[in-house]
């Protein structure tokens, strides 16, 4: 089963129901029984707080019942941390990516499926929209 990691981004898309994006987010979300997604800690808090401004505390708490029911969450811990600092204006512009990656690193996973390709230009490991996910993985 191929180890697959969401970033933050489609799983916000799928419980925003932001368009054009939202279609490919259910169809990523559909394929879960085929693939082992994970997404870090930090994603789950960041949509949660998305969630919550955007509706309410009651259906942020709901969405990620329902979001940790499809996949890993990989959690965050000091060793990932430090990787990323160490990485930060160097591999990665952006700290929140450089956590995503050495968290993928750290549990193996084979790619990484996000709308935001270019902020994991100096990944090691495929990088994926969610369109090109769903037309090579999606049979």
């Amino acid at each position: 089963m191929k180890k697959v990691f969401l970033d933050t981004n489609v799983i916000l898309d799928l419980n925003l129901k932001r368009e054009p994006h939202y279609f490919d987010a259910i169809q990523i979300f559909s394929a879960s029984k085929r693939f082992q997604f994970s997404t870090s800690s930090i994603s789950i808090s960041n949509t949660f707080y998305f969630v919550e401004r955007a509706y309410n505390s009651a259906q942020a708490k709901h969405d990620m019942e329902e979001i940790c029911r499809h996949l890993k969450v990989i959690e965050v811990g000091e060793a990932i941390v430090h990787r990323a600092l160490k990485a930060l204006f160097k591999e990665f512009r952006d700290f929140e990516d450089a956590i995503q990656y050495y968290s993928c690193l750290a549990e193996k996973i084979e790619c990484i499926v996000t709308r935001n390709e270019k902020d994991f230009i100096g990944s090691k490991l495929p990088v994926y929209s969610p369109k090109m996910f769903l037309k090579l993985f999606n049979e």
